[in-house]
């Protein structure tokens, strides 16, 4: 699969810049289920788990791109049950997501890597991070930017409880999410790097991935 396709059992949909994609959960959700219930009988129903209704953000992939920011894509077609609707298919206008005041122009050029956590995309950009507020994911809005001098070309970001981990040009860097939409770097936690281009959070331990160049030092 080139870096130009997002493909689920050898269908593809185009996507010219793309970068990174996420999902909002690793549990494979139909986010209509609660919707479909309610139009089944009333002895059917008591067969039925009934459990809370599930946020619309859970019916997409989140694809950053280069040149186009925050791409959305339906992938509720995937777990509909039907083998010949695996169509994946964009999601958000990108007539009025260009120009909506809530993602200023140019605000996702150059991004780069995309993390879910909760109701917020974490996006890193050659410029900085931009948290995404994705409560209404057709209508995403921007909550908060960190730029230079705090980081410096960021490039990836793993999420683990009320922390994230950033790496950037100057290495590993460390954000208090306790206010998830409002995160603060923490000076004083950081690793230095040299050509640290990804992260993996995995227990209590985390790994930065370097350019091939620098691994042996």
């Amino acid at each position: 699969m080139g870096e130009d396709e997002i493909c689920y059992r050898g269908r593809c949909a185009d996507n010219v810049g793309g970068r990174s994609s996420s999902l909002a959960t690793k549990e494979r959700r139909h986010h209509d289920r609660s919707e479909s219930a309610g139009k089944l009988s009333d002895a059917r129903k008591q067969l039925l788990n009934e459990e809370q209704p599930i946020h619309p953000l859970y019916a997409y992939l989140y694809v950053v791109d280069k040149y186009e920011g925050l791409i959305l894509v339906n992938a509720a077609t995937l777990l509909d049950g039907d083998p010949l609707n695996n169509y994946l298919k964009r999601s958000l206008d990108p007539g009025k997501y260009s120009t909506a005041p809530s993602i200023p122009v140019g605000a996702l050029n150059d991004a780069n890597n995309i993390t879910i956590a909760g109701h917020y995309a974490y996006v890193t950009t050659a410029r900085g991070l931009v948290v995404v507020d994705i409560d209404e994911p057709l209508n995403p809005r921007i909550a908060q930017q960190i730029s230079t001098p705090e980081l410096r070309n960021p490039r990836a970001i793993a999420i683990q409880f009320r922390y994230g981990f950033i790496v950037d040009d100057d290495g590993l860097k460390v954000l208090d999410l306790s206010a998830p939409g409002a995160p603060r770097l923490l000076s004083s936690a950081s690793v230095p790097l040299a050509a640290a281009h990804d992260v993996y959070v995995a227990g209590p331990t985390h790994t930065s991935q370097m350019e091939k160049g620098n691994r042996d030092h």
